[in-house]
């Protein structure tokens, strides 16, 4: 059984882990739109893509 200060650290572990991953994965995506726009590829299809938007500053 896990005390509550445990299950507490738990919780944050995981939600800073997900978190982590999230701006991973922005990342990646910001990474890639990049490339696209530099191979000449439109600024609409790369928002489509990458689910990124304009305020992006992709």
């Amino acid at each position: 059984m896990m005390t509550i200060a445990e299950q507490l650290e738990a919780k944050g572990f995981q939600k800073g882990r997900q978190e982590g991953i999230l701006k991973g994965e922005k990342k990646a995506s910001f990474k890639i739109a990049q490339h696209m726009l530099s191979s000449g590829i439109a600024r609409d299809a790369v928002k489509q893509f990458t689910g990124l938007s304009d305020a992006m500053r992709i």
